[in-house]
């Protein structure tokens, strides 16, 4: 028996010592935890034997090129502030309807919260003979780059999908914690913090712009738990005051599904009471998705006959 715990002991700390990376960037992005190891020869082996190990069994493309992104790369607001006036001609207005015809394509990303809004999309979209691509993706989001990285994602998709004209983006509920920046801890609330977040917001707008796409940002939603809900609002003002700079739509779903605070039904169209949140108190549901889309489509003009 004491053979037994040894040999189980033993494999967990091997385990452990070769995959410190993985190990923390899952306690980064399931428990919010960050952890820091000792930055020694010994420690930097084991995980150079895992980089080792996984190019090895790598089954990605092995011709595409690796893209490094500098962590520390500072964004120029009024460089920023400047390039966004000179937008492309199909990009000239603030909340003007965006225009989308048949063949065209629209892109969707985010977490979790967007799948049920992407799936409603897709049935809708089609009836204009518009293709939803969905790639929305749980327990992700801007935050963590690590885990999954958003820039690199979508600019690789807008690359090899030249019809689409249109991107659909929904972050937040993973991205409501402190993190290490520039060597210190710092909490949503902070400066530090609320700089940080803009830039990768920033990041998703300019590859939008790059590619000569709308993006429509869509707020979250209120949340039942009060403290997670005002977590959201301050994300929420990022996300408004990020879709102003660039000149592109802001919709916040708050607006949509809560009135004066979290509520689990609302009445639709037709004055049908339908449910719109999930059971978790943070999802959408199938309703709730569909009833996103139906605000967005206020944003946009389909230019071929078809009907909703």
């Amino acid at each position: 028996m004491i053979r037994f715990l040894f040999v189980i002991v033993f494999t967990a700390i091997l385990t452990a010592f070769f995959m410190q990376e993985p190990l923390k960037i899952y306690l980064e992005t399931k428990h919010h935890i960050e952890l820091n190891l000792p930055q020694n020869i010994i420690f930097k082996k084991g995980s150079e034997f895992y980089e080792f190990l996984k190019q090895i069994f790598k089954n990605q493309a092995k011709n595409e090129p690796e893209i490094f992104i500098d962590e520390n790369l500072s964004i120029d607001r009024n460089i920023t502030i400047l390039l966004t006036k000179e937008l492309d001609s199909n990009l000239t207005q603030t909340h003007s309807k965006i225009t989308l015809k048949s063949g065209d394509e629209v892109l969707f990303i985010g977490d979790s919260i967007m799948q049920s809004i992407a799936m409603n999309a897709r049935k809708i979209f089609a009836r204009r003979g518009v293709k939803v691509i969905d790639m929305s993706k749980h327990s992700t989001g801007l935050i963590n780059k690590k885990y999954y990285d958003w820039q690199i994602a979508s600019e690789r998709t807008l690359k090899n999908h030249k019809n689409i004209k249109l991107v659909v983006a929904l972050f937040g509920a993973n991205d409501s914690w402190g993190r290490t920046i520039a060597g210190k801890y710092r909490e949503l609330n902070s400066t530090e913090w609320g700089e940080f977040y803009e830039k990768r917001v920033d990041e998703i707008f300019q590859i939008a712009k790059q590619n000569g796409v709308w993006l429509i940002w869509l707020g979250t939603p209120c949340m039942k738990n009060a403290e997670f809900s005002a977590k959201m609002v301050r994300l929420n003002e990022i996300f408004k005051t990020t879709s102003q700079r660039h000149n592109q739509n802001f919709i916040d779903l708050t607006e949509v599904v809560c009135q004066n605070g979290y509520i689990t039904h609302i009445n639709n169209e037709k004055n049908e009471s339908v449910r719109v949140r999930a059971n978790d108190g943070i999802h959408l549901s199938i309703e709730g998705g569909r009833e996103a889309v139906i605000r967005m489509i206020d944003e946009i003009k389909f230019e071929n006959n078809g009907s909703f």
